[in-house]
Formats: C-alpha cells, structure tokens, sequence
C-alpha cells in the first residue's frame, strides 16, 4: 500500500485489482455470508442460536433450502467488493498523504459505507431471510420511508466499521513496512510476486484483529437490516443489550467462526492484488 511517492493512485489498476479480487472473494465468501447472517437472525435458529455450530447452520441451511442457497446475493455481493474497495482505496490512498492513516481510512470508509449501504443493506435482507424477492425488502414503504430502509443498519455498519478500519488498512501498511524493513529492502526492490505473498500475509493478520474487535457490532447490524418488523425500533444500544440478555457474553461470538472465514482470506486477497496491480 505503501509507494515512494504521494502520486495519486492510477484508477485503472485500482479497478482491476478490485475486479480481479472481488471475483476471488466472492465465489467463497458469498457462502460463509450466508450461513452467518442466517445463524445471527433467522428464526428458525432461535431457540439454539448459541448451542450450534457454523456446520450445524450450513448442514440446516442445505436440508431444508438446498445448495442453491448457498449463493444467494452473489451479483450483489460481486458489485459491492469491486465498486465499494474502488471507493474506498483511492479515497485512502489520496487521504493518507493528508492525514494520519487512521483517520484517512475512517473517512474513506464513510464515504464507501455513503454509497454501497443500499445494495448492502438489500444484500444482508436476502442472505439473513434467504429471499430473492427484491418486493419483500420494500414492502408497505414508499416515498422517504423507502429512503430509511435502504439505509436502514447505517449506523451500526458505522459504529462496526470505524474501528475496524481505523485498525486493519493502517496495520496492513504498518506491517508490511516493518516486514520490508526488517528484510532491508523497499516497495520499489522486490518483485511481484513477493509484493503479492507479502500483502496476503499483512492483510490476514490485520484483518483478524480487526474482525475480532467489532464482532459484536456486526451481529447487531444484521439483526437491524434483517427485521421485517416495522413496528420495532431497534438501536445499537438496545440491540446489544438484548443479545448480551438472551445469550451472555458467549453471544457475542455467534457466527465468528464464518466471519472471519471470509473477511480474512477476502482482506488478504484485497490487500494481495491492490499491492501486486499497484
């Protein structure tokens, strides 16, 4: 991430990084998607949500919805890895030249979280209900109230994906710096394929503690975008009290296990290519 100059970055290799990782990313995440937003929401897991297992989710999801499902908000999901880490690296590779690195991958962030959080919000609707049916996500809205739903779980995304940007991009380049200079060598001396090797190792350990740390967040943002009731006002706040109520603090690692299964490989391979096409 890291360059010896403070140009702005080249937009075209940017996309293609983004285009090629996205595609990576996808064809394995889309899966543990599903089985996590699933396990944190639907209901027909209530009663055993914390008593089972990542494979005791998919072995339901495949018994009583099949394969197919598995994939479901694939397109989506292809569209918001390519457009929205296009959004975000060039805003946070222009910024961190201004600012600290920190605060560049947090504003980056919000302005991603601005423009994807519609396709994301309908994307988490599908995977938590396993529905296809766009209808559904709109129903009895209509005007500024469809508006709201489209942005419905903004703030818990936010208060999800603040600290884990303010640490996983500024931590990738951290490492990845000292792992150069421990090696003695520069981002303009070594080859591509080292670049790539090394970008994937910075990426997974960043994005691990990163994932870790908002973990508890992420299962209140489902939960918010997955209701189908209007009449419930659900806040962070209430959301995190209810969970802790049902479930204790071992709630707070439902669907852990899936989530770092694609956040980690998808950052690693991100961060691989946004390095390897830069």
């Amino acid at each position: 991430m890291e360059s010896s100059s403070s140009s702005s970055p080249n937009v075209w290799n940017v996309l293609k990084g983004n285009t090629v990782g996205g595609l990576l990313l996808s064809s394995f995440s889309v899966p543990t998607d599903v089985v996590r937003n699933y396990w944190y929401f639907n209901p027909e897991l209530k009663d055993r949500r914390n008593r089972i297992s990542t494979l005791d989710v998919a072995r339901h999801i495949y018994g009583t919805r099949g394969a197919r499902c598995f994939f479901t908000g694939f397109h989506l999901t292809v569209f918001n890895v390519v457009a929205g880490q296009t959004i975000f690296l060039i805003s946070y590779d222009t910024l961190k030249w201004e600012m600290s690195a920190p605060m560049a991958s947090i504003l980056s962030r919000m302005a991603t979280l601005l423009s994807m959080q519609p396709l994301e919000s309908l994307r988490t609707f599908r995977q938590a209900n396993l529905s296809h049916n766009t209808k559904t996500f709109f129903a009895d809205v209509k005007g500024f109230a469809a508006f709201r739903t489209c942005y419905k779980g903004l703030v818990p995304t936010i208060i999800r994906d603040v600290p884990f940007s303010a640490l996983h991009w500024p931590l990738n380049d951290l490492i990845y710096r000292l792992i150069l200079g421990f090696r003695q060598k520069t981002d303009d001396n070594i080859t591509k394929y080292e670049k790539l090797s090394l970008s994937f190792v910075t990426g997974a350990m960043s994005s691990t503690i990163a994932t870790i740390i908002s973990q508890p967040f992420d299962i209140v943002k489902t939960n918010i975008q997955a209701t189908t009731d209007r009449t419930v006002k659900m806040t962070v706040r209430s959301e995190l009290s209810r969970f802790f109520g049902q479930y204790g603090m071992r709630g707070f690692l439902i669907g852990l296990t899936p989530r770092l299964m694609k956040v980690v490989p998808g950052c690693a391979i991100i961060s691989g290519c946004y390095r390897y096409f830069n």
